[in-house]
């Protein structure tokens, strides 16, 4: 049998929100709660806009002690969880980053951040997804925070890479400057080791800047056709670009719009035959520069020639009367063909 079709991915994206985010560690003077929030709408934003099929979940950790959520068998202190019914990005995620998830600035609860915690909720929601969805695209686990004041646990540490190791998931961390100096080197090497990625909120506005849009790579569909009332016949569809036969045509233009001819002649006649010394019998109408080329011209000699896309075809202008009344034969030309 073939192998299944991969279903979408899913993506968990975790938001700090406790009072270590009322740092300013970027250069806009914002926040890095309010960069956090950005940077998630900036994210969820684009995933509506390109219709991607990636579904979402939303969290947000450290915040009052008073909020608890159930998640299986267990409870999380300080964590809430917008849906656990992982969906593609829709308004509805907008809504609650703009306009329902506040930061925590109650000093007394959650002094120290749990970064801990938070990730451990955000697994165990991954976790209840898997076993309803077998074999998704991808699986992602972004974390957004600066990362101040974390002080992991061996124990705790050890947990951590455990827990996103058996879920598969790959580890972002968006927020952390990029500064050896950072009090943020714990979290740093739990993602050195799950190998997994970081940036800070300057270096990942840069590449949400270029946005590109959503993309087709399979041209192929299939469709049931129906051929009678009742009866439907499966059918294959598939989409083929073909090179337009219906080229643009072009004229030529001088500076000022004006229509110029394709090619032009001048014929010079005199009555004098050439002499050895073309500068003593020079015409005195010829153009400067251009006596050295002058050449009488027999009536007899003179051709007229017509324009067929980028040929010249000569043809004899009293054959042109009499065969086809004198007709313009100058392609591109008014009244040509």
């Amino acid at each position: 049998m073939p192998p299944k079709k991969p279903s979408p991915g899913i993506t968990v994206m975790l938001i700090d929100a406790g009072v270590n985010m009322s740092m300013r560690s970027s250069n806009n003077e914002k926040t890095d709660f309010e960069n956090a929030v950005n940077t998630a709408n900036s994210i969820i934003s684009r995933k509506i806009f390109s219709e991607d099929p990636e579904n979402f979940c939303v969290m947000a950790y450290n915040l009052d002690s008073k909020l608890t959520t159930k998640l299986g068998k267990e409870t999380f202190k300080g964590v809430i969880v917008h849906n656990e019914e992982f969906v593609p990005a829709q308004f509805d995620h907008l809504r609650f980053l703009l306009t329902e998830l506040k930061q925590n600035s109650n000093d007394g609860s959650f002094s120290d951040p749990n970064f801990f915690k938070g990730v451990l909720a955000a697994v165990a929601v991954l976790k209840d997804r898997l076993e309803l969805v077998s074999n998704p695209s991808g699986i992602t686990l972004i974390v957004l925070t600066n990362g101040m004041n974390e002080n992991i646990r061996q124990e705790n540490y050890a947990l951590l890479v455990d827990a996103i190791t058996e879920c598969n998931a790959d580890l972002m961390i968006i927020g952390i400057p990029e500064n050896p100096e950072y009090p943020a080197s714990r979290i740093s090497e739990l993602v050195d080791q799950l190998e997994g990625r970081t940036y800070s909120f300057e270096n990942v506005s840069k590449q949400l800047s270029n946005y590109q849009a959503r993309q087709k790579s399979e041209r192929k569909y299939n469709k049931m056709l129906e051929i009678a009332p009742g009866v439907r016949l499966p059918v294959t569809f598939a989409v083929k670009s073909e090179k337009s036969t219906a080229l643009l045509k072009f004229k030529n233009a001088d500076a000022e719009g004006n229509e110029m001819v394709r090619m032009e002649q001048m014929h010079v006649e005199t009555q004098n035959p050439v002499a050895d010394s073309v500068e003593e019998e020079t015409p005195k109408f010829a153009a400067k520069g251009a006596a050295k080329n002058l050449k009488p011209v027999e009536n007899i000699k003179t051709k007229h020639g017509y324009n067929f896309g980028k040929s010249v075809i000569m043809m004899d202008q009293d054959y042109l009367k009499e065969k086809y009344n004198d007709h313009n034969f100058n392609e591109g030309q008014t009244g040509g063909c």
